[in-house]
């Protein structure tokens, strides 16, 4: 008789063992982008070719954009092989709207004019 109780798995744990209702709430809050989550414009401390990084605990989304020189919006989970996600500047890429998970680095690959720069954390 009784509530039975076990322990809580870590985070990411991926077996087959039973998972604890508080490791199946963390699971479940982990992974809707937006939940718990405002827009902030961080303008005032983003600058182009310079590298950020997502400490979070949850993917974030980053909305930006330029009226300068087009260039490339890029992401990298090690912070030296970068993939682009998008472009701003130039005459048909004002602005980029991209995904950024948790622990990932982002930035603006070189100079360009930035308009602006909002993030939903």
């Amino acid at each position: 008789t009784g509530t039975p109780t076990a322990p809580t798995a870590t985070a990411g744990t991926d077996t087959t063992q039973v998972a604890t209702t508080a490791f199946s709430k963390v699971a479940s809050e982990a992974v809707a982008i937006g939940e718990a989550q405002t827009w902030q414009d961080v303008s005032g401390s983003r600058a182009h070719s310079t590298s950020y990084q997502n400490t979070s605990g949850k993917s974030i989304q980053i909305v930006l954009g330029a009226s300068g020189t087009s260039r490339e919006v890029q992401a990298s989970a090690n912070s030296s092989t970068w993939v682009i996600i998008g472009k701003v500047g130039g005459g048909d890429f004002l602005q980029s709207f991209s995904i950024i998970p948790d622990n990932y680095y982002y930035r603006v690959n070189g100079s360009t004019t930035l308009t602006y720069w909002s993030e939903l954390r």
